[in-house]
Protein backbone atom coordinates (compact mmCIF):
# COMPACT_ATOMS: atom_id res chain seq x y z
CA UNK A 1 0.00 0.00 0.00
CA UNK A 2 1.50 3.57 -0.88
CA UNK A 3 1.03 6.55 0.87
CA UNK A 4 0.46 10.35 -0.80
CA UNK A 5 3.30 12.00 -0.19
CA UNK A 6 2.01 15.36 2.79
CA UNK A 7 1.03 18.31 0.55
CA UNK A 8 2.97 21.58 0.34
CA UNK A 9 1.47 25.12 0.68
CA UNK A 10 2.61 28.35 0.35
CA UNK A 11 0.44 30.96 2.11
CA UNK A 12 0.73 34.29 0.56
CA UNK A 13 -0.19 36.36 3.56
CA UNK A 14 2.34 35.30 5.79
CA UNK A 15 5.30 34.00 3.09
CA UNK A 16 4.96 30.55 5.27
CA UNK A 17 5.73 26.95 3.83
CA UNK A 18 4.23 23.84 4.77
CA UNK A 19 4.96 19.96 3.94
CA UNK A 20 1.84 19.12 5.76
CA UNK A 21 1.34 20.55 9.03
CA UNK A 22 5.42 21.01 9.11
CA UNK A 23 6.58 24.41 8.60
CA UNK A 24 9.61 24.37 6.23
CA UNK A 25 12.58 27.09 5.93
CA UNK A 26 12.52 29.27 2.72
CA UNK A 27 15.31 30.72 0.65
CA UNK A 28 15.07 34.08 1.97
CA UNK A 29 14.62 32.76 5.88
CA UNK A 30 17.38 30.70 5.51
CA UNK A 31 19.29 33.32 4.01
CA UNK A 32 18.71 35.78 7.53
CA UNK A 33 18.91 33.06 9.78
CA UNK A 34 22.61 32.53 8.44
CA UNK A 35 23.35 36.50 8.57
CA UNK A 36 23.62 36.87 5.03
CA UNK A 37 20.70 39.68 5.07
CA UNK A 38 19.55 41.98 7.57
CA UNK A 39 16.39 43.66 7.96
CA UNK A 40 18.14 46.93 9.47
CA UNK A 41 16.77 48.84 6.31
CA UNK A 42 13.68 47.25 6.59
CA UNK A 43 10.25 49.07 6.39
CA UNK A 44 6.54 48.10 6.43
CA UNK A 45 6.32 50.89 3.51
CA UNK A 46 9.11 49.34 1.61
CA UNK A 47 7.94 45.77 1.87
CA UNK A 48 4.90 47.25 0.52
CA UNK A 49 5.55 49.11 -2.42
CA UNK A 50 7.87 45.51 -3.34
CA UNK A 51 5.34 43.77 -3.44
CA UNK A 52 3.32 45.66 -5.36
CA UNK A 53 6.05 46.42 -7.60
CA UNK A 54 6.02 42.34 -8.31
CA UNK A 55 2.38 41.91 -8.21
CA UNK A 56 2.11 44.33 -11.26
CA UNK A 57 5.38 42.81 -13.14
CA UNK A 58 3.68 39.56 -12.56
CA UNK A 59 0.48 40.57 -14.10
CA UNK A 60 1.98 41.99 -16.98
CA UNK A 61 4.10 38.84 -17.21
CA UNK A 62 0.93 36.70 -17.34
CA UNK A 63 -0.46 38.76 -20.11
CA UNK A 64 -3.09 40.29 -17.89
CA UNK A 65 -1.88 43.88 -18.07
CA UNK A 66 -1.76 45.04 -21.61
CA UNK A 67 -2.70 48.45 -21.13
CA UNK A 68 0.45 50.13 -19.63
CA UNK A 69 -1.11 53.51 -19.91
CA UNK A 70 -4.34 52.38 -18.00
CA UNK A 71 -2.82 51.56 -15.10
CA UNK A 72 -4.07 53.20 -11.80
CA UNK A 73 -1.00 54.44 -9.78
CA UNK A 74 -2.75 56.87 -7.88
CA UNK A 75 -2.46 55.13 -4.83
CA UNK A 76 1.59 55.58 -5.30
CA UNK A 77 2.49 57.24 -8.57
CA UNK A 78 6.09 56.48 -7.47
CA UNK A 79 5.65 52.94 -8.16
CA UNK A 80 4.87 54.13 -12.03
CA UNK A 81 8.69 54.10 -12.63
CA UNK A 82 9.85 50.72 -11.04
CA UNK A 83 6.77 48.69 -13.26
CA UNK A 84 7.71 51.01 -16.14
CA UNK A 85 11.61 49.75 -15.72
CA UNK A 86 9.89 46.01 -15.78
CA UNK A 87 7.88 46.91 -18.92
CA UNK A 88 11.16 48.59 -20.79
CA UNK A 89 13.06 45.74 -19.80
CA UNK A 90 10.66 42.79 -20.95
CA UNK A 91 10.05 44.39 -23.83
CA UNK A 92 13.85 44.75 -24.81
CA UNK A 93 15.16 41.38 -23.78
CA UNK A 94 11.46 39.45 -24.40
CA UNK A 95 12.27 36.15 -22.30
CA UNK A 96 9.92 33.52 -22.11
CA UNK A 97 8.90 32.40 -18.77
CA UNK A 98 7.99 29.46 -17.86
CA UNK A 99 7.36 30.12 -14.41
CA UNK A 100 6.61 33.48 -12.58
CA UNK A 101 6.45 33.59 -9.19
CA UNK A 102 5.46 29.93 -8.74
CA UNK A 103 6.49 28.60 -5.34
CA UNK A 104 8.47 24.98 -4.94
CA UNK A 105 9.83 22.79 -2.76
CA UNK A 106 12.71 20.96 -2.54
CA UNK A 107 12.80 17.21 -3.91
CA UNK A 108 13.40 15.73 -0.25
CA UNK A 109 10.78 18.55 0.83
CA UNK A 110 13.15 20.46 3.79
CA UNK A 111 12.90 23.61 2.01
CA UNK A 112 10.98 26.11 -0.52
CA UNK A 113 11.08 29.05 -2.32
CA UNK A 114 9.47 30.93 -5.04
CA UNK A 115 12.05 31.99 -7.77
CA UNK A 116 10.52 35.57 -9.49
CA UNK A 117 11.23 34.11 -13.36
CA UNK A 118 12.49 31.24 -14.56
CA UNK A 119 12.24 30.50 -17.94
CA UNK A 120 14.58 31.98 -21.32
CA UNK A 121 16.24 34.26 -22.38
CA UNK A 122 18.08 34.16 -25.65
CA UNK A 123 17.89 30.58 -25.85
CA UNK A 124 19.25 29.93 -22.24
CA UNK A 125 17.76 28.57 -19.12
CA UNK A 126 17.64 31.47 -16.73
CA UNK A 127 16.63 32.41 -12.98
CA UNK A 128 15.73 35.84 -12.88
CA UNK A 129 14.99 37.48 -9.43
CA UNK A 130 13.35 40.84 -9.81
CA UNK A 131 14.74 43.53 -7.25
CA UNK A 132 13.75 47.97 -5.85
CA UNK A 133 17.04 48.19 -5.22
CA UNK A 134 20.90 48.07 -5.88
CA UNK A 135 22.65 44.86 -6.38
CA UNK A 136 23.86 43.24 -3.72
CA UNK A 137 26.69 40.14 -3.53
CA UNK A 138 23.99 38.12 -1.39
CA UNK A 139 21.84 38.45 -4.12
CA UNK A 140 23.96 36.16 -6.29
CA UNK A 141 24.08 33.28 -3.21
CA UNK A 142 19.70 33.68 -3.44
CA UNK A 143 19.66 32.92 -7.30
CA UNK A 144 22.35 30.12 -6.83
CA UNK A 145 19.82 28.80 -3.96
CA UNK A 146 16.60 29.40 -6.40
CA UNK A 147 18.07 27.07 -8.82
CA UNK A 148 18.94 24.42 -6.55
CA UNK A 149 15.49 24.71 -5.79
CA UNK A 150 13.87 24.41 -9.43
CA UNK A 151 16.22 21.52 -9.77
CA UNK A 152 15.40 19.87 -13.67
CA UNK A 153 18.83 21.07 -14.75
CA UNK A 154 22.63 20.26 -13.55
CA UNK A 155 23.64 22.43 -10.82
CA UNK A 156 25.08 25.73 -12.66
CA UNK A 157 23.46 25.11 -16.03
CA UNK A 158 21.32 27.68 -15.72
CA UNK A 159 21.93 31.45 -16.00
CA UNK A 160 21.28 33.58 -13.02
CA UNK A 161 20.68 37.46 -12.99
CA UNK A 162 19.08 39.87 -11.16
CA UNK A 163 16.97 43.06 -12.79
CA UNK A 164 17.12 45.59 -10.92
CA UNK A 165 14.05 48.56 -11.31
CA UNK A 166 14.65 51.57 -10.66
CA UNK A 167 12.42 54.35 -9.77
CA UNK A 168 13.15 56.47 -12.53
CA UNK A 169 12.13 53.95 -15.20
CA UNK A 170 15.76 52.97 -15.81
CA UNK A 171 17.28 49.14 -15.16
CA UNK A 172 19.64 47.00 -15.25
CA UNK A 173 20.22 43.26 -16.07
CA UNK A 174 23.47 42.00 -14.11
CA UNK A 175 24.37 38.30 -14.10
CA UNK A 176 25.28 36.26 -10.88
CA UNK A 177 27.87 34.28 -12.61
CA UNK A 178 30.05 33.65 -9.28
CA UNK A 179 30.32 30.14 -9.56
CA UNK A 180 31.48 30.31 -5.07
CA UNK A 181 27.73 31.78 -5.02
CA UNK A 182 26.51 27.69 -4.95
CA UNK A 183 29.23 26.97 -2.27
CA UNK A 184 27.72 29.56 -0.53
CA UNK A 185 24.16 28.32 -0.75
CA UNK A 186 24.93 24.81 -0.31
CA UNK A 187 26.91 25.88 3.19
CA UNK A 188 23.16 27.81 3.91
CA UNK A 189 21.31 24.81 3.46
CA UNK A 190 24.23 22.60 5.83
CA UNK A 191 23.63 25.11 8.24
CA UNK A 192 20.29 25.25 8.44
CA UNK A 193 18.70 21.99 7.74
CA UNK A 194 21.08 19.71 9.90
CA UNK A 195 19.43 21.49 13.11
Amino acid sequence: MSHAAPAFRFNRSDHAYTVGARRIPSVTGMLADCGIISNAFYTEEGAERGTRIHDLAAQYDRGAITDVDGVDFNDDPNIRGWFLAHVSAMELLRPTWDQIEVACVSHDGRWAGRPDRVGRLHGAHVICDIKTGGSEKWHGIQTALQDLLVGELPTMLRHRYGLYLARTGKWKLIPHDDKRDYDRARDVLQACLTT
